[in-house]
């Protein structure tokens, strides 16, 4: 299953959001960031960069959620350091209330009829990600979830 989780400097206040489907979990793809790091292979540059500069010691992470958030979080927190956000300008506040607005709709799962007022308690009955839910909700009528 994938976990969505996020790396944070201890020194800087720095964040990362990744996700992770590897079988040993959050524990495994640190120690695959951490080897990267050192070997110089820069495919998350600003990250590598701020691991190398600071020291792995000065990293702690978590799991934010199960299944793949990343865009969503990442569009949320803006971290410093996905380079999907680097040197990008923050989202406006009115551009974060249509986001939340947009995840407080009414939907239903196909599979068992069952309706939930958001989407949020569809994720957390079911373990579906909001973004899947909310993908299959534009994607139409053959796929699981349904706008009420």
């Amino acid at each position: 299953m994938k976990q969505t989780y996020l790396l944070t400097n201890l020194l800087t206040g720095d964040e990362y959001v990744g996700v992770t489907g590897c079988r040993g979990g959050l524990k495994q793809r640190l120690i695959h960031h951490k080897s990267r790091a050192k070997k110089g292979r820069h495919n998350h540059l600003p990250l590598y960069e701020n691991i190398n500069k600071y020291g792995w010691e000065n990293f702690i992470a978590r799991v934010l959620c199960e299944g793949d958030d990343e865009e969503y979080v990442c569009w949320l927190l803006r971290p410093s350091l996905n380079q999907c956000w680097v040197g990008k300008k923050p989202v406006s506040q009115v551009q974060v209330e249509a986001a939340r607005a947009a995840r407080h709709v009414a939907v239903r799962d196909t599979k068992t009829g069952k309706v939930y007022e958001s989407m949020k308690a569809a994720r957390l009955d079911t373990g579906c990600s909001e973004s899947s839910i909310s993908r299959s909700i534009r994607q139409g009528a053959k796929y699981r979830w349904e706008k009420v």
